[in-house]
This record gives C-alpha cells, structure tokens and sequence, in this order.
C-alpha cells in the first residue's frame, strides 16, 4: 500500500545491506513531497500496517474496515441492482465453450456504461469481505434472501457453471458475463458482431480452424479440442457453424428451463430423423 500510493518503498538504499539495515530498523517517512496530497486517513493505516512490533499491528479485517475504505471507495449499495444480478446470475447456463466466448466477446466490447455501473455496484454489495472476488458464501448470503433453503443447490450449479477458470470463487470479469441482462444485450445486430469476430474468412460458417484463430492465440491445446468446440453447436453436422446454429446456441442464454427442454427436445427429433435418412444408404452399403 506504501508503494501504490507514494510510488516509492519504505525502505530504500543504494546497497542490499542499506535497506536491509533500515528495515531493520522500522523507519521510513510519510513526510516527503509524494505524501504531501495524500489524505489524513491514508496516512494511519498505512502507519497501522507498518506498526514496527508485530502485536501493534493491525489486522487484515481490521484494515479492510478502516475509514479510508468507507471514505474514499465507491460503497453505494442499490439493493435493487443486486438482486436483479442475482436473477441473472440463477438464469446463467452457458455450459458451451463457444458461448461463453461470445458472450464475453459481446459484454466486452458491446455492454453500455449503465450496464457495468449497475454490475460493479451489486458486485461490491456482495463482497462483504471486500477481496475482489465472490465466496461460494457470500453468493450464499445474498441467494438465501431470494430462494431461503434452495439457495446452497442453487449456489452449487453457479459456481459450477460461473466459475470459468474453476478457482473456487466468481471474480468480476466471470460476475459480469454470467449477470448481465442477455435479452438487453442479445440484439440481432450484436450477435452478427460477435458472429462475425470468428467468422475470419467472412465465408459466412464458422470452422475449427477459425475458432482456433480466435481462442488459441498463445496457448497449447490438444488440437482436438477445436473439432469438440463446434461439435457443440454443429447440429447439421457439416463440420461448421452458420450464423442460425450459432444464433440458436447463444438464444438458450435466454431460454427458461422448459423453453429449454423443448428446444433440446426439437434438436433432438432433427438428430434422429438425420439418422434415419442416412439408414437406407448405410444398409445398401452393407449389403
């Protein structure tokens, strides 16, 4: 904290041994003309932190709750903004690789100013031990106001889903792509946007090798992995992606659990009258 606010350290030397030295010592200075504008309330808990003997030495709670935090930090709580998060948030289903790409591509790029206010004020709302992330228990405490005893399952299936690098806790980047209104931000117009940041060639489909373009900068993956993504979302089974597959993948992020089943239910009819197209053809060639 020393550091991000005077730009300098504590302790400093010309030599390993002169710093050592007066590290040893405990001295530093809170005077000099970097600390000139920094405000009284800095200043303490700095001095609190920096306590030379280890039992005078403020707590990481007790520092969490000093004054500076609630004077200078942006603590505003709009319990309406947190709980419609909190619905979105249940709502949350993208379990598709591709579409988790997307959406983070459309929040990214796409979401309105108001958006992410809204977002970061619910966001700090929920983070009682202000860490930057989400516990599993504070997702708790916030659920069990909207679901009472169902909220644990429910918290369960987030984490699950929400918790994209599998960390044990949702941080604001995750929070965001998982809470943000999709029927607002889904148009048409953003989708063919988003359509359109894999579709490299602009051949109108979306291949393995796009995707790859897309996700894989700098990173080693089983080259696999590229043909199971759009085999996903292939539903015709061409070994490519059209805006209308892609379209209907990123839909179910709106969809209500029995939209959902009706639309997995349509997916599968197709899946097996495709199969028994293809019988006849397979028999004769057997025989």
């Amino acid at each position: 904290m020393y550091i991000l606010l005077s730009g300098k350290p504590p302790f400093d030397g010309e030599t390993d041994k002169e710093i050592c030295k007066k590290v040893r010592d405990g001295k530093y200075s809170l005077v000099t003309e970097e600390w000139h504008e920094i405000s009284e309330e800095a200043k303490d808990l700095v001095k609190k932190l920096m306590a030379f003997d280890p039992n005078k030495r403020i707590s990481c709670s007790d520092a969490l709750s000093h004054p500076w935090f609630s004077t200078h930090i942006n603590t505003e709580n709009n319990t309406n903004n947190t709980l419609s998060a909190l619905n979105n948030l249940k709502g949350f289903r993208a379990t598709k690789k591709l579409q988790q790409a997307a959406i983070t591509f459309i929040v990214s790029q796409l979401a309105s100013k108001e958006q992410m206010d809204e977002l970061q004020l619910a966001f700090k709302a929920l983070d009682i031990s202000k860490t930057g992330v989400l516990s599993k228990e504070e997702l708790l405490i916030g659920y069990r106001q909207l679901m009472g005893d169902l909220a644990e399952a429910e918290v369960d299936r987030i984490m699950e889903i929400a918790d994209a690098d599998k960390s044990g806790s949702i941080d604001y980047s995750e929070w965001v792509v998982a809470t943000i209104n999709k029927a607002q931000l889904l148009s048409d117009e953003k989708l063919k946007q988003a359509f359109q940041l894999f579709d490299r060639d602009g051949g109108g489909t979306i291949s393995s090798t796009e995707v790859k373009e897309v996700l894989g900068v700098g990173k080693a993956f089983d080259e696999k992995i590229w043909d199971e993504i759009i085999g996903e979302v292939d539903i015709d089974g061409d070994g490519e992606i059209s805006y209308e597959e892609f379209k209907l993948m990123m839909s179910k992020l709106l969809c209500e659990d029995d939209d959902m089943e009706e639309i997995e239910e349509m997916q599968g009819l197709k899946d097996e009258e495709e199969e028994e197209d293809t019988l006849p053809d397979q028999i004769t060639k057997d025989l």
